[in-house]
């Protein structure tokens, strides 16, 4: 495996994902507590989420909670 990236497959977005069973409380804290503002919400392979992130920039972080979990506890987006 090369050490270095290859130059022709560029990066344009950098996602950190992360899983939680609290959407709700931590769509909150990051959007209206530190103020990130809000890009998508998104349903799909069994998951809800969220993308968030500072304006002008290639990343951003990414909130999922399975469905399963939204069912049993009745919660939600």
């Amino acid at each position: 495996m090369s050490e270095q990236w290859p130059s022709d497959l560029s990066v344009i977005r950098v996602r950190m994902a992360r899983p939680t069973d609290r959407l709700d409380e931590v769509v909150a804290f990051y959007r209206d507590g530190v103020g990130l503002p809000f890009i998508e919400r998104f349903e799909g392979a069994g998951y809800t989420g969220v993308l968030l992130g500072p304006p002008g920039t290639d990343y951003h972080p990414e909130f999922t909670q399975h469905v399963r979990y939204l069912t049993s506890k009745g919660g939600g987006l």
